[in-house]
């Protein structure tokens, strides 16, 4: 009404939640990171009888990103690349891969941070490479996996008068853009990077196969990963192909390892 009265800004929805998390705290807390809004951990009920901002508190991780409450202590909360947050202590401190090798990485915006569902204190991270550690990054992580990512590939024709542009270049330049661990087998992973892979490893990280569907081409993401919870050879993979101009959903299904991929949309 052209300003003559104002509401509180605390029923404003504002945030995108861009991946969430539940902690193993008693009322769990929903967790997550917002878009340009910073990260908050929300207690899933309240003694006052309903969910308010008393219930709703930062947890120090980088926007966008993902957030991993600890499985064994819901009060440590990793996320982002990658951060730990102490919240009885309101410390946050960078727990980063630091590679021994000198050999660097690359990252974007949202990578994946997540814990086994198989072992508890194991948790990954996702650059172009797979990282791995079992203290909280506190005295160090392994690197699991070599560069995952494309090589190069084939400029999609809807790109059109832009294909000749140093943007438009052939170059390796992908990142392992989810993580899917195996809820069954602590050593089989999948992963898919956001130029169109799909790799998965049975051993834990020394061996890895390139399972990507035939139709998944550069240019399209794979944006999220759900291993089987019954079947350790199955997964689930959903492609975002709004970079080729296809707005369609594309999720597949493998109950083989990867070996062969049904399409289930």
């Amino acid at each position: 009404n052209g300003g003559e009265t104002w509401s509180s800004w605390y029923n404003q929805p504002t945030a995108q939640f861009y991946h969430v998390s539940t902690d193993n705290a008693f009322p769990y807390r929903v967790c997550g990171g917002q878009q340009e809004s910073g990260s908050a951990c929300v207690q899933s009920r309240s003694d006052a009888g309903r969910i308010t901002f008393r219930e709703w508190h930062p947890v120090g991780v980088e926007e966008y990103g993902y957030v991993a409450p600890d499985p064994l202590d819901p009060d440590i909360v990793y996320g982002g690349k990658v951060s730990r947050y102490d919240r009885r202590t309101g410390e946050r401190i960078d727990v980063a891969p630091r590679p021994a090798d000198g050999v660097p990485y690359r990252t974007v915006r949202t990578l994946p941070v997540l814990f086994s569902p198989v072992d508890p204190r194991t948790l990954y991270f996702a650059s172009n490479t797979l990282w791995k550690t079992t203290s909280g990054g506190l005295q160090g992580w392994t690197r699991i996996s070599p560069d995952l990512t494309r090589k190069t590939w084939e400029v999609p024709a809807n790109v059109g008068v832009y294909k000749g542009s140093p943007a438009a270049t052939p170059s390796q330049r992908g990142v392992i853009y989810t993580i899917a661990p195996g809820y069954t087998d602590v050593n089989r992973i999948w992963v898919g990077t956001d130029d169109g892979l799909i790799h998965t490893t049975a051993d834990g990280g020394k061996t890895w196969r390139d399972v990507t569907p035939p139709e998944v081409t550069a240019w399209a993401k794979v944006s999220i990963m759900d291993a089987s919870h019954t079947n350790p050879l199955g997964a689930y993979a959903a492609i975002n192909t709004i970079r080729l101009d296809d707005l369609r959903p594309h999720i597949y299904r493998t109950r083989d390892g990867g070996k062969s991929w049904t399409r289930i949309t």
